[in-house]
């Protein structure tokens, strides 16, 4: 008993202390004193083991301080603990999953600078499958691999961020994390207004390295689109030239064998002055004449459209036509889309809130079934 040697005053708290106890707690005191155990178990402690002003208030008011009185703050200091870790758990665990960086590039849609009145648009597709045709341009192996060996292969380059022996890891990883997605103006509801631009989305895991391809690929997009455009002016003003030229010839020859027939034909056909003309006679001039006008009018309608593609063609070179601007170049992210490091904290700390409150009621569910 050397906890209590030298200090009556203690024993006797200690003694006036038991006697506001309830029988079991004399039972377990009197099986501590009688085993001369040196050492008393932590129950024992919690229960003895208080300062003298405890033991003092305890005796003079008698109204003891019970040893449940503690429990409150013992359970929520648990609960914090518990959810403080949950926290910090959740934070740390983020790490284990690659981030995801995000960039991003907005590019806006200017119509022609002439009226469609005046110079008809011959590219009349929709906006945003010709969009998609561009991006599966861009991203195809070859043009990727120009672009990722450098500016001599007539693109955008994309800086030297892997080995060689790499090329084919990184073409792929392009391939599987670029996304073009139109822009509607915020205006109009998106189902029924037509895209006035798009956005060009490249994730990575390094936030450099996502910032600098999803520029690239922006700017391929646009100078596609540019190259596009004035191939298939160019293209389209050599078809009809070529149509013109033939519909040229074919007029000429119907000219030519009218002029032949009315030839040998002279005096009897309507315009002399005689009108007695054979019905067979009649029936060659009509059809010469029918075919001469309907050749005339082809003629005539292919030599408007070349001229309209001349003059969009033009527009073309000298860059009046549909031009993609860029408006917002590609961002530099500066934190991870994934793994969202706040949302695993706040979802670590709801996980340690919810075993604190389970830790700290297990106890009185226990107390109260027995």
């Amino acid at each position: 008993m050397r906890y209590f040697d030298g200090s009556r005053a203690k024993i006797g708290g200690v003694v006036a202390c038991l006697h506001q106890q309830p029988a079991s707690a004399w039972q377990t005191a009197a099986e501590y004193f009688s085993g001369g155990v040196q050492y008393p178990p932590m129950g024992m402690k919690r229960m003895f083991w208080r300062s003298r002003s405890e033991v003092t208030e305890e005796v003079e008011n008698g109204t003891p301080v019970s040893i449940e009185a503690g429990r409150p703050r013992r359970r929520m200091k648990v609960i914090l603990t518990l959810a403080l870790s949950g926290a910090l758990g959740g934070f740390l665990i983020s790490y284990v999953f690659p981030a995801r960086y995000t960039s991003i590039s907005t590019v806006l849609v200017e119509g022609q600078k002439i009226p469609d009145e005046y110079v008809h648009p011959f590219i009349t597709s929709d906006f945003t499958q010709r969009i998609q045709t561009l991006s599966q341009e861009v991203v195809s192996p070859s043009k990727l691999r120009g672009m990722i060996e450098g500016p001599t292969h007539g693109y955008p380059p994309i800086p030297p961020l892997v080995k060689p022996e790499e090329e084919d890891k990184l073409i792929s990883h392009i391939q599987q994390n670029m996304t073009i997605e139109p822009v509607f103006p915020s205006f109009s509801e998106a189902p029924k207004a037509s895209p006035v631009g798009f956005t060009v989305t490249y994730v990575d895991s390094d936030p450099a390295r996502a910032q600098q391809i999803c520029a690239a690929l922006t700017e391929a997009i646009v100078n596609e689109n540019l190259k596009s455009r004035a191939e298939v002016a160019q293209s389209t003003v050599e078809f009809l030239g070529r149509q013109l030229d033939d519909a040229k010839k074919v007029l000429d020859d119907q000219d030519a064998k009218l002029a032949d027939f009315k030839k040998k034909q002279m005096g009897q056909l309507p315009t002399d002055s005689r009108t007695a003309m054979s019905p067979i006679i009649e029936e060659q001039y009509k059809l010469l004449t029918r075919d001469n006008d309907t050749n005339e009018a082809s003629y005539k309608d292919l030599l408007g459209k070349f001229r309209s593609a001349q003059l969009s063609e033009q527009l073309e070179n000298q860059q009046m036509g549909e031009q993609m601007n860029i408006l917002a170049t590609a961002n530099l992210p500066v934190s991870p889309d994934f793994p969202n490091r706040t949302l695993f904290a706040l979802g670590g700390l709801g996980l340690g809130l919810i075993l604190g409150i389970g830790r700290a009621l297990w106890p009185s569910r226990k107390v109260k079934a027995e």
